[in-house]
């Protein structure tokens, strides 16, 4: 049997020597990267790896580097790497997340993670971590209980901040209060915290205490958006309209913000004579409909006015007084194409404009074309008799609308609706929340098939004696056309309904409903099917007088 002849001692020399060599530049280099110089830990790291291509230690400090230099792709496969020889080390598992999460890997990452907690279950940063992928990823009964454990073992109150703020999503409130509460008490020079909490204050209907939790959160972070933004929710729902539109300017800074300026100056009240502007879309239709009525002072001061139409708004906006032309969202080429001075985002026109809350409704009605009236299938009346009062109705918005949980009714809560002798009722609903009427048991007749577009359903709304309506976008429709409509708000509901009384200030055909206790929608639909009750009396002494019945409930 052969056996391998001893080193001699002055290569043991030269081994302990490259031995010393390695770990010095392993000291170095991390040191470097705590000092926080990424760019020389990581050229010391790629020195010892020339001698040492394995060393694990050296593997995570370049792989740090290549990650704080973007390069998430190269840091997960060094990472990788430095596991073959140190399979059980928690730090690399989690770094490897870290990195395949970089590079785009959500599903990698968080296998990465349990990888790291097998080794080391109180490791509370990657708890938080696999936490807040199930939040990103919208799973939030995944992430709930991540975000729980990383709370109860992390000692720095980071997991505090976002499971309140899932708990809020998911409904229940008091817990998430408790934990935002913890986070502004753990580290009370927490903006984002302070603003969530100020929030909950605005939807508890304190207004001044969540406008002093929002300018603080502002003092402490200037640059927080979603702080600004919070701030002008409740200047604006208090009327303080200069400073709530300046405020609202914010909202293009806050993450998520869906739109992309065309290469055009922006109008911030330059003269506007002979001049194009483009208005663009904002973020739904109700919100473009309530902005359309500024467009004849645009064209009053001399402007060629091009709108960005929304889905299914084309129509109705091309007949808007002042309107040059209108180009359907989602057509960059063709808006670039209008030879534009100038362009604005719809919802920042109210700044612009100057307006205060004692010029509303700041328009004549109606200021959307009203096209002639649809002809409505037959439908049965609720009691027999005379010709009945037609009344469309919608208890939902666009499901995606993160408030749309709280400001949308269950069909179920309409039924009242349909014991209101005099009444013939038509669902005005579209999308998922439609599902419902079929098997709702109610007598409601679907006009879906006539609800095309917006300038369709105008006509439909044309037809109809009232709208009753959740916070909508048909609500806006029936404002804009000067229709009569009862609309059901939630306790906490949007600052352009105001945060009191039955008059809308925005749209004066329109009477306000509101909720006295969040998610009980049986008063405002009691309180509705009076109104419409009272209405459709009138409606019948007046055909019997040959007078028309009153325009507003």
């Amino acid at each position: 049997m052969l056996l391998s002849p001893a080193p001699l001692p002055g290569t043991l020399a030269a081994m302990d020597a490259l031995a010393d060599l390695i770990e010095d530049l392993h000291h170095r280099a991390h040191r470097a990267w705590a000092d926080g110089d990424g760019s020389r830990a990581g050229a010391l790291a790629r020195l010892g790896l020339r001698h040492d291509p394995g060393h694990p230690g050296l593997l995570g400090v370049l792989g740090a580097a290549e990650l704080q230099a973007g390069r998430a792709a190269e840091a997960a496969l060094l990472f990788r790497r430095a596991l073959e020889r140190a399979s059980a080390d928690p730090a690399a598992w989690h770094n490897l997340g870290v990195a395949l999460l970089g590079a785009g890997h959500q599903a990698q990452a968080i296998v990465a993670w349990q990888g790291a907690l097998a080794r080391d279950p109180a490791r509370a940063d990657t708890v938080f971590n696999l936490a807040r992928a199930h939040d990103e990823q919208d799973h939030p009964a995944q992430a709930r209980p991540w975000y729980t454990r990383a709370a109860r073992l992390g000692q720095d109150g980071a997991a505090f901040h976002p499971l309140g703020t899932l708990l809020i999503r998911t409904g229940e409130v008091e817990a998430g209060e408790q934990w935002l509460r913890a986070a502004v008490c753990h580290d009370p020079a927490h903006a984002g915290a302070t603003t969530n909490l100020g929030w909950l204050r605005r939807r508890q209907g304190n207004l001044d205490h969540a406008l002093r939790l929002h300018e603080r959160a502002v003092r402490l972070t200037p640059t927080l958006a979603d702080a600004h933004w919070n701030r002008a929710s409740v200047l604006l729902a208090q009327g303080r309209y200069p400073e709530g539109f300046a405020e609202w300017e914010w909202r293009t800074r806050r993450p998520g913000w869906p739109f992309v300026d065309p290469p055009v100056p922006p109008w911030t009240t330059q003269p506007l004579a002979g001049r194009t502007l483009l208005v663009l879309a904002e973020q739904g239709a109700g919100d473009m409909i309530q902005m359309a009525r500024f467009l004849p002072a645009l064209a009053a001061q001399g402007a060629r006015v091009v709108v960005e139409a929304p889905p299914g708004l084309a129509g109705p906006l091309a007949g808007v007084s002042g309107v040059a032309a209108v180009v359907p969202y989602g057509e960059p080429e063709t808006l670039l194409a209008q030879g534009a001075d100038f362009q604005v985002r719809a919802f920042s026109l109210p700044q612009r404009l100057g307006l205060t809350a004692g010029q509303l409704p700041a328009c004549t009605f109606p200021y959307l074309p009203c096209p002639p009236p649809a002809v409505l299938p037959a439908a049965p009346a609720s009691q027999p008799g005379p010709p009945p009062l037609r009344v469309g109705v919608c208890w939902s918005g666009n499901p995606a609308f993160v408030e749309n949980a709280v400001r949308a009714a269950p069909l179920a809560a309409f039924a009242p609706l349909a014991t209101v002798p005099g009444v013939c009722l038509y669902s005005l609903q579209l999308g998922d929340p439609a599902r419902a009427l079929p098997g709702a048991g109610l007598p409601i007749t679907d006009l879906a098939p006539l609800l095309a577009d917006y300038g369709a359903t105008a006509a439909v709304l044309m037809a109809l004696d009232l709208v009753i309506t959740t916070d909508t976008s048909v609500a806006h429709l029936a404002g804009a056309l000067g229709r009569p409509g009862l609309v059901l708000l939630a306790a906490h509901c949007d600052w352009r309904w105001g945060i009191q009384g039955q008059a809308c200030a925005w749209y004066p055909s329109l009477t306000l409903l509101r909720q006295t206790r969040l998610g009980d929608w049986s008063g405002v639909v009691a309180e509705a099917a009076g109104l419409m009750e009272a209405r459709a009396r009138r409606q019948e002494s007046a055909r019997r007088s040959d007078t028309p019945a009153p325009a507003c409930p």
